[in-house]
């Protein structure tokens, strides 16, 4: 009977819901069984997230789990208590000499849809779509980076002959509360794509004869040069933008104004007056040295770009950048008000990508563009990006 109950407790995946020793869990489908691994399905999921950098991992997660605690016990906007849910999701990606430590909490479904926002800033709630992971399950306390990292090894050898799974870097997932002596659950979790191209149909590119296209808008055309876990590097060909500048205390209402600005030229205000068709992604253009100057631009269609319509106002110009490559990091952002992207999480998201390329200089670290494909919405996530300029190298 009792290997029934465990059977049963471990399925998770139940009519009502998901439910793991009391606590709300994240619902999967399994689609694929082996003999110490399985493929599961994952549906959209909502999750708060904070990062913490420590060559130690025993006090970075300890860090990372009471800032996350802090927020569910009512550390945010509404000072909501939120219910404790299961797994929780870690992550570690090197970084010279440290190790940055990403922690997830998974937000129950109650709060999923209209999550309140956190107090502390290096907290972010962002919704993920739909992925697929494949999962070693392991018990036992495992206190020691050693154990998650060995796990990790078998799984990464039974998946190696799967090019569809991700082996450069894993979830540590576990279940149960320190407290918890017997029948204990850790998992080891790698993404799996059904193929490249499925990928980038995930991420709304469709590249084609036709050019880049992004939920139906022209894009811009780009070649991944190299690529790890949490960044890639994009070699962009010439473009032609559409620039205006904006001065303002808050990056949301200078965004606002100069992206406004922008859509009059599309709309006719230029000295053609001809209506162009809006390009993706919105590019703006931050400094550290000069936080409240901002540049916002979006690119010329491609058909367009020798010779567009000069702009009426003043206050825009046309400019031809050269050939660039950049260090990308991309998200999707959730925005449980509808109101965009706060500075705090651009912010957070260029410190991340800057700590990855710590020790190449070759990355402009002072200035990044704040990249935006389409605007987050109160029902909707959106694919945003960081980008900053590689030099070319001597």
């Amino acid at each position: 009977m009792w290997k029934l109950t465990t059977i049963i407790a471990l399925t998770l995946t139940l009519v009502e819901g998901c439910v793991y020793k009391d606590n709300e869990c994240a619902p999967y489908t399994v689609i694929e069984s082996h003999a110490d691994y399985e493929v599961r399905s994952y549906p959209a999921l909502t999750w708060v997230t904070t990062t913490e950098e420590n060559r130690l991992a025993r006090i970075a997660k300890y860090k990372a789990f009471m800032r996350l605690f802090g927020y569910i016990s009512g550390k945010n906007e509404r000072d909501q208590i939120i219910n404790m849910t299961v797994p929780v999701r870690m992550k570690a990606t090197p970084n010279g000499e440290d190790t940055i430590h990403e922690m997830s909490f998974l937000l129950p479904s109650a709060q999923a849809d209209s999550p309140p926002a956190p107090n502390d800033k290096e907290i972010t709630v962002h919704k993920e779509g739909p992925r697929m992971f494949a999962v070693r399950k392991f018990s036992g306390y495992a206190w020691q980076q050693a154990t998650w990292d060995s796990e990790a090894e078998k799984l990464k050898n039974s998946v190696l002959n799967d090019d569809t799974i991700d082996k450069s870097v894993f979830f540590q997932v576990g279940y149960d509360a320190p407290f918890e002596v017997f029948d204990r659950r850790n998992e080891i979790w790698m993404e799996k794509r059904a193929q490249e191209e499925q990928n980038e149909v995930a991420l709304a590119f469709i590249l084609a004869e036709g050019g880049c296209k992004y939920k139906g808008r022209e894009c811009l055309n780009y070649t991944v040069l190299s690529k790890g876990y949490d960044y890639e590097i994009r070699s962009y060909p010439a473009v032609t933008w559409v620039v205006t500048n904006e001065r303002n205390r808050l990056g949301l209402v200078a965004e606002s104004k100069g992206s406004k600005r922008l859509s009059d030229y599309f709309d006719t205000k230029n000295n053609e007056s001809v209506k162009i068709n809006k390009t993706i992604p919105l590019r703006i253009k931050t400094s550290h040295r000069s936080p409240y100057n901002f540049e916002i631009a979006f690119p010329i269609p491609a058909d367009m770009s020798s010779n567009p319509p000069a702009p009426i106002d003043l206050r825009l110009r046309i400019i031809k950048e050269p050939p660039t490559v950049y260090a990308i990091k991309s998200f999707f952002q959730y925005s449980p008000t509808g109101s965009g992207v706060p500075d705090e999480t651009w912010e957070m998201q260029a410190k991340k990508l800057a700590r990855l390329f710590k020790e190449d200089d070759t990355i402009q670290k002072t200035t990044y563009f704040r990249v935006i494909y389409v605007e987050p919405s109160l029902f909707t996530e959106s694919r945003i990006e960081v980008w900053m300029v590689k030099d070319p190298e001597e």
